[in-house]
């Protein structure tokens, strides 16, 4: 054998071996981090000092957005500002995703050498590398791209179906839990309804009995007090009401309700806790606020135990604090905004709020079902509710649909 074929065989053998080690390198640091981007970028710095090219890149193909995504490149800087590009384009990166073999175009520094990144029936990515190589000869050069995009597709399919058996794993998870859920609230609303049913009928009987005595001439000195203690009853009446409709056995009455004067009697209701807590609630009302269709009670109960939640919150942290309930119009929707001063409630935490029997208090302290109780009041009444959160504090927004009559504002703020 020539001296010459001797040097371009032994070169060529570095070569493969080189590359074959930065291909082992790359295996081996998915494996340990299953990081894929900051593999691909080691990958991506180690093809281009092998071929002495200017720049690497690997693009992978969102199949659901139709899109190649910039995943890793030998600079570094280019990841932060390019965008996805659409796979129906005629670039470089579209184009590399529907070929079968390298191709090359251009010449010097402008060459370009795209190469599609093939799974098991799917494509994922496209390798481009730019620029002349300065290490390999062309056909080498072709031949070793070709071999660095069949292996590199290997580890990128194995990603792949490792992640979507990993999200199959979490949506059983998450299915598991849902149902375990369910069933909680199931044996909860048949626990509920009949104690809801065994407290109704005395307690009908008490109103009954009340109801004639006030009447009773012999009444007359004791009649305030009586009138008292009818009124605790009717209240008591009216929760176990509420408990009954919680459950489906009773359904809400709907009627044209005021908002402003939900969140009046509500705020009210909160008063000497508020005072004692150091929270002050303030309620801005929007002008010709239309009616919703609803149950004030149920309502009531909704607003209740978002403006509790926001008082804790407030109390757990130092000093004192406010709570702005604003209501206004959005096309034709009423919204209620409930803002508090709060620490804050951390993104892990703020996903699951309404989940029920999800609860950060201490054992005993809380149930987890004031929100998810609201949650159902609200959607009940075909509206939505959502929640954001800052260290700054947390905003509730209820939004109803809007009936076709409107109130006024009620007034001043409170």
């Amino acid at each position: 054998m020539e001296p010459p074929e001797l040097d371009r065989l032994t070169k060529e053998l570095s070569l493969r071996n080189r590359l074959q080690d930065a291909l082992l390198v790359f295996s081996r640091s998915l494996s340990a981090s299953l990081i894929l981007e900051t593999a691909l970028e080691s990958l991506c710095m180690e093809v281009t000092a092998l071929f002495g090219v200017r720049r690497t890149s690997i693009w992978i193909h969102d199949r659901e957005a139709r899109t190649l995504s910039l995943a890793a490149s030998s600079d570094p800087r280019e990841i932060a500002g390019t965008p996805p590009v659409p796979t129906g384009t005629d670039s470089l990166m579209a184009r590399g995703l529907r070929i079968d073999a390298p191709e090359v175009s251009g010449s010097g520094d402008a060459q370009s050498l795209i190469m599609s990144l093939r799974g098991w029936r799917r494509a994922l990515g496209t390798l481009v590398i730019e620029g002349e190589p300065r290490e390999v000869e062309r056909a080498l050069f072709v031949d070793l791209s070709a071999d660095l995009s069949r292996q590199l597709s290997v580890g990128l399919e194995r990603q792949v179906v490792l992640e979507e058996r990993i999200l199959a794993a979490e949506g059983q998870g998450q299915l598991r839990n849902r149902l375990a859920q369910t069933e909680k609230l199931a044996s909860l609303g048949e626990f509920v309804a009949g104690i809801a049913h065994q407290i109704n009928n005395p307690l009908q009987g008490v109103l009954g009995h009340l109801e004639l005595l006030i009447d009773a001439p012999a009444a007359a000195p004791v009649r305030s007090e009586l009138q008292r203690i009818h009124n605790d009853a009717n209240h008591a009446r009216t929760i176990v009401q509420n408990m009954l409709t919680f459950t489906g056995t009773r359904r809400a009455a709907r009627q044209p309700i005021d908002v402003h004067d939900v969140v009046e009697q509500t705020i009210a209701m909160r008063r000497a806790a508020r005072h004692r807590g150091g929270v002050e609630i303030v309620h801005r009302p929007g002008p010709d606020l239309p009616r919703v269709l609803g149950d004030a009670s149920h309502l009531q109960q909704a607003l209740l135990n978002i403006l509790v939640n926001a008082e804790q919150a407030i109390a757990a942290a130092p000093g004192d604090g406010h709570i702005t309930v604003t209501t206004r119009t959005a096309g034709e929707l009423v919204t209620i905004e409930i803002r508090d001063s709060g620490p804050g409630i951390e993104p892990a935490v703020l996903s699951r709020i309404f989940e029920p029997f999800f609860t950060t208090k201490p054992a005993g302290e809380g149930t987890g079902l004031g929100l998810a109780i609201t949650q159902g009041i609200v959607q009940a009444h075909g509206g939505s509710i959502t929640a954001a959160s800052s260290p700054q504090g947390t905003v509730f927004t209820i939004a109803f649909p809007a009936a076709s009559d409107k109130v006024g504002a009620t007034g001043p703020p409170s």
